[in-house]
């Protein structure tokens, strides 16, 4: 798949990763500036496509944003578009010594959308003040 510069081919994605240091609010407004929108990851191949990608660049100890949310409704997470962020395994990653406890966990205190590595690159919900870099989507 070619894709316009900045992004990258990845998978079925076009992508571009943004190394600052960003809240998830500028991570958003960046993406926008670079004529995208933060990440959605709607398959799971798309996620593993990822992950293989974020361990060959050898930037696998690297959180970044990518664009979910639930902040309109508790628990109704969507992506930038309006369309529902897959919910369950094989995205959301789990929590807890013993993995007991399914993500997302944080309630009304964590509304925003995170890959993180402490996760393994699974679906994580965190606060929007957070700061970690992005990854944003070529819109088609």
């Amino acid at each position: 798949m070619a894709c316009p510069v900045p992004f990258i081919s990845i998978g079925s994605m076009c992508l571009e990763f943004l190394f600052s240091d960003l809240t998830f609010g500028q991570a958003s407004v960046s993406c926008v500036s670079e004529g995208g929108s933060l990440a959605t990851i709607r398959t799971a191949e798309e996620l593993r496509d990822f992950f293989l990608y974020v361990n060959q660049l050898g930037i696998a100890d690297t959180n970044f944003w990518v664009g979910g949310s639930d902040v309109q409704s508790e628990g109704i997470w969507t992506w930038p578009d309006g369309t529902l962020v897959p919910m369950g395994t094989p995205f959301w990653g789990t929590y807890g010594p013993f993995a007991q406890t399914q993500e997302p966990n944080g309630g009304t205190e964590e509304n925003y959308l995170a890959l993180t590595s402490i996760g393994y690159y699974f679906f994580r919900d965190v606060v929007c003040n957070a700061e970690m870099k992005a990854v944003c989507m070529y819109k088609k």
